[in-house]
């Protein structure tokens, strides 16, 4: 049996690397990896399959793609993937985005030809293995096709967590606009967001998003809830988190000025998730001027943030930084809508959330695993007022310890729950 693995960014290999090393040293099965993206962005993910689990990571495009032709329809595709047309007439900037659609398409169709031949070589007996929201993009719809046109098992994985517990959790705004114009409605329907026409046989996820997630705003287009598995989120679990920072992270430390201070870090969240960007301005200057505290902060990875176009503040921007690292470093992490916030609650660091930057809800609050500040007054007062000693007493040990068993671990011991995604994977 073979497990092949397509990764594309270090949110997806944090979330399927548990499974990997589960398989590596459990399981008597072959183990193919292929990156597709910038391979330095997860060097040390890949430092850990090569080193330690003794496994060749492949790079897709350099392996299948290597030819001067394949190379050089590869390059085009990807360039015409960037294109933004900005035309003042609208007519043209649509007509101009159809034709380089459908010019990226056709490329990709002929580099699917190789991947055809790649599948045509595993079994029926083997597992392909992407991550969650791939369907529509190259290769993972040709992978998804050819796969299931030789009966061979394709599985995705989630690449992180849906925190909201609330179904509307972004803005509808464009969505809404889009939907008044006829044309626009059309061209964005079945041009721009056409329905996938591909499905993975199953979605692995954690506990409680097949009601949450996959029923939001962000998926009303999704058809195959039947497909869905909760089954927990091994990246969050004690055991792995340990061996994350023994054999990843290698002893690696964050170090920002004097340890005297309390050591604050937020991470930025997608402005898509109702985010107030005033309030969010306004936070990380005010925070930026508190004397008490060594302040940092981390943009989100894959979304360009409006917010700090412009802005000048006193605190140490981390956008290269691991988030494990400095949830690890510090005392305090403030996040308002993603889930490294289940890391900073296994590294024991006191979560906030400033609920009035936002009008989600999320599950952290509803299982008061956080301090909630409901003011920007109300949070540097408490930051401002509070030894290191006092932050530390306003975690509840016992809620976090049971909100991680059951999120991360599906109410099993660890074990439990990898020989659990096994069989969902291989649909035993």
């Amino acid at each position: 049996m073979k497990f092949v693995f397509f990764i594309r960014h270090y949110n997806d290999a944090d979330q399927i690397l548990p499974f990997i090393s589960y398989l590596s040293y459990n399981k008597k099965a072959e183990i193919i990896v292929y990156t597709l993206n910038k391979e330095d962005q997860i060097s040390s993910h890949i430092s850990y399959i090569n080193n330690v689990l003794n496994i060749k990571v492949i790079n897709f495009y350099d392996n299948f793609y290597h030819s001067y032709f394949d190379s050089a329809v590869l390059k085009t595709s990807q360039k015409l993937s960037k294109i933004r047309l900005s035309n003042k007439n609208k007519i043209v900037k649509h007509i101009g985005m159809i034709l380089v659609i459908k010019a990226r398409n056709v490329m990709h169709f002929i580099l699917s030809k190789k991947i055809a031949r790649f599948i045509g070589k595993l079994s029926k007996d083997d597992v392909v293995m992407g991550d969650f929201a791939t369907e529509n993009y190259f290769p993972h719809k040709y992978l998804i096709s050819y796969s299931q046109n030789k009966s061979i098992r394709i599985v995705a994985w989630m690449h992180g967590f849906y925190v909201f517990s609330n179904l509307d959790s972004t803005k509808a705004t464009d969505f809404e606009n889009i939907k008044k114009n006829i044309i626009k409605w059309i061209l964005y329907k079945y041009i721009y967001k056409k329905k996938s026409a591909n499905y993975y046989d199953c979605y692995i996820v954690a506990n409680y998003l097949k009601n949450t997630y996959f029923k939001s705003s962000m998926f009303d287009s999704f058809e195959k809830h039947n497909r869905v598995i909760e089954i927990g989120m091994p990246r969050y679990t004690y055991e792995w988190n340990n061996e994350y920072h023994k054999t990843i992270l290698k002893g690696q430390k964050f170090e920002y000025k004097t340890n005297d201070k309390i050591n604050v870090v937020m991470f930025l969240s997608s402005e898509k998730f109702n985010v107030n960007n005033k309030k969010l301005k306004e936070t990380l200057f005010d925070l930026s001027l508190c004397k008490n505290i060594n302040f940092v902060y981390k943009p989100h990875t894959r979304a360009a943030s409006t917010v700090l176009e412009n802005m000048q503040i006193n605190a140490l921007n981390c956008i290269d930084t691991n988030s494990v690292l400095l949830s690890e470093w510090a005392d305090i992490g403030i996040i308002y809508g993603c889930s490294i916030g289940f890391q900073l609650l296994l590294d024991d660091t006191l979560l906030i959330l400033p609920t009035y930057i936002d009008s989600n809800r999320t599950v952290f609050e509803d299982n008061n695993v956080c301090y909630q500040a409901k003011s920007l007054r109300g949070l540097i007062d408490f930051i401002s007022n509070k030894s290191k000693e006092e932050i530390h007493q306003f975690i509840q040990r016992e809620n976090v310890s049971n909100f991680i068993e059951s999120y991360a671990y599906g109410g099993r011991d660890y074990n439990g729950l990898m020989e659990s995604y096994y069989k969902c994977a291989i649909k035993k």
